[in-house]
């Protein structure tokens, strides 16, 4: 149990947290703005940490450490894949979603499409990420996960524990609005990297060093335990194999998850940026911190627990009992607060953006349009607690289910499934409308629910590879037959769109020569800096990986790519441009025009 040095170490924490919230109330209230967007004036490189630091939450550790000793640490391709789509945002979507002016995802529904059905597509998506789905993701993760170490470490009840995190996260969120989250999360990213550093030097020493640890973990569960990559062979059923699952994650699940051109806290943190460049900037340190830098600890942590708890059943257990069993006095609190400063970080930021989609998107747009800035802080703050109640609810319902952390993560991705492409395309395709948005995300909530009740009620069993199939294809087809059979958005609608975000490619072609315009062509740049910036991030993430594991050779090979994949990027970076206008002939325009 705790000392009294760890401790002061933990009030230090909160009641340093908490002063910072004070210290930044008066700026918060300002404004909608300020209060979510920080004044539209944050650099790339607070904003970048931001991101990692919003992504990095008391249940992360857990989860890691839970999936490697259950499938290798090749198992982490299941959120590794999500660089593909991470990396898309820095070079397709980042300058979009900040020329859009947007405070909300949301919002973008009414400046994209027209009409009845685009109101409808901005509320039905504000109640539905910011309620069911943001709470899920709350409770399910990131407080599901600080009860459980709190309940390990300390000893507390698990009512008491969900309480006590609860109340420190949302008086902080309160008082200090996003400019005390994001400097918040700066200063929690910085400490629980070095708190999970920390750890993980412990957890090898403990194993006997780095080869007895290798060697414990292998005896624990397998050959391909250190493989960064799953074998290629299988016994039994394809579908049911590791490498289905693996092919799976890097040709699917990616691109069709709603996070697929950034969204949630990603846009808020861009539409916070100075500029545009500020917010590539910002994407792309997002992508180095959180795939390359903060997995690392953890990893290492899980492989060490395989070789000192073999037996282990529930590996959400393995990390706390680590910290439990190798943290001396003093580190322990120390090892506490950074799990507490993951935590508030994430919550932090779920709750200021859930708020912001409930108030700017349903209560300013639907109930209250002449509502004045003090009156919208006002009801924000309210929501705020209502968010976080029944996300406590939620936790309480997960707070006992084995491996809850995985399913949980795996429940989100599956009903987000489907819906991803239309988020991809609605920015380069203009034929997309709002019918099909609403047909993809529906249908996708749908299809997962009705599959998840119909295996609880054991009439089907599913893997996760199935579940994610079917589901896509469906939504698929959905979305696709609206965009041709439903109407679609009016032009005039559609040319404001472009006179203002001036995307590239092909698929607006119709629309600029309707103008008399034509813009730059970028796309193809754009796609081969997405190739390149892979690359990058691939290439620190496995040599850091490498590297971590006491593999020299591999580990620079991989990290130098890295590296050059960086300096062929910086070397091909320009200020590009608001958009060249340039006119096309007349007789196009009039063409375009029938």
């Amino acid at each position: 149990m705790l000392s009294w040095i760890d401790w002061v170490i933990i009030a230090a924490y909160c009641g340093g947290f908490l002063g910072l919230g004070i210290y930044f109330k008066s700026r918060s209230g300002k404004s909608l703005s300020e209060f979510f967007l920080a004044g539209k004036s944050l650099p790339w490189w607070l904003a970048g940490t931001s991101m990692a630091a919003a992504a990095f939450s008391a249940d992360t550790p857990l989860y890691v450490t839970a999936l490697t000793r259950d499938g290798g640490i090749a198992a982490n391709w299941q959120w590794w894949s999500f660089a593909f789509c991470h990396a898309i945002s820095v070079f397709l979507y980042a300058r979009l979603w900040r020329r859009s002016g947007v405070m909300t995802e949301n919002e973008f529904a009414e400046i994209r499409y027209s009409g009845k059905p685009a109101a409808f597509l901005r509320g039905f998506k504000a109640f539905l990420f910011a309620v069911p789905m943001n709470c899920i993701l709350m409770g399910g993760l990131p407080t599901l996960g600080l009860a459980k170490v709190l309940e390990g470490t300390v000893g507390w009840s698990p009512w008491v524990c969900i309480g006590f995190a609860c109340a420190v996260a949302f008086t902080y969120t309160l008082l200090s609005g996003f400019w005390g989250v994001v400097y918040g999360e700066l200063i929690q990213f910085g400490l629980a990297i070095v708190g999970c550093t920390v750890l993980a030097v412990l957890a090898v020493q403990h194993a006997g060093g780095m080869e007895a640890m290798k060697a414990g973990a292998i005896a624990a569960r397998g050959a391909e335990t250190l493989n960064f990559v799953p074998e290629f062979g299988w016994t039994g059923s394809f579908i049911d194999s590791a490498l289905a699952v693996f092919l799976m994650y890097i040709g699917i699940q990616w691109w069709s998850n709603k996070n697929a051109n950034a969204g949630g806290v990603l846009v808020q943190r861009m539409a916070a940026c100075r500029t545009e460049q500020h917010a590539l900037g910002a994407t792309l340190w997002f992508n180095v911190a959180h795939y390359a830098v903060r997995a690392w600890p953890w990893i290492v942590c899980a492989i060490a627990s395989l070789a000192l708890y073999p037996g282990l059943k529930d590996g959400q257990l393995a990390y706390p009992m680590l910290m439990r069993d190798l943290l001396p006095v003093g580190l322990r609190g120390l090892m506490i607060a950074a799990f507490l400063a993951a935590y508030m970080g994430t919550i932090n930021s779920q709750l200021n953006w859930g708020a912001s989609y409930l108030t700017n998107d349903l209560y300013k747009r639907f109930v209250n349009p002449e509502a004045s800035d003090g009156r919208c802080l006002w009801v924000s703050r309210v929501l705020m607690g209502a968010l976080l109640a029944i996300s406590a609810g939620v936790t309480w319902l997960m707070v006992h289910q084995p491996n809850g952390l995985v399913k949980t993560f795996q429940l989100l991705i599956t009903m987000q499934a489907g819906t991803g492409l239309v988020y991809l395309l609605r920015w380069y395709w203009w034929r997309i409308s709002a019918w099909s948005e609403i047909a993809a995300v529906a249908g996708s909530v749908v299809v997962a629910c009705t599959l998840y009740g119909l295996e609880q009620a054991g009439v089907v069993k599913l893997n996760f590879v199935m579940k994610m199939l079917t589901t896509v294809s469906i939504t698929t087809i959905l979305w696709l037959l609206a965009a041709y059979l439903l109407p679609g958005t009016d032009m005039k609608k559609l040319e404001e769109f472009f006179a203002k975000v001036r995307p590239s490619g092909p698929g607006w072609r119709a629309v600029a020569w309707r103008l008399g315009l034509r813009t730059e062509p970028g796309l193809g740049r754009d796609l081969a800096d997405w190739g390149i910036g892979l690359g990058f991030v691939f290439g620190l993430t496995f040599g850091i990986g490498k590297l971590c594991f006491f593999e020299w050779g591999s580990g620079a090979l991989m990290t130098g790519g890295g590296l050059a994949a960086g300096v062929l990027l910086l070397a091909r970076s320009r200020p590009r441009p608001a958009g060249t206008i340039l006119r096309v002939p007349e007789v196009v325009k009039k063409a375009a025009a029938l």
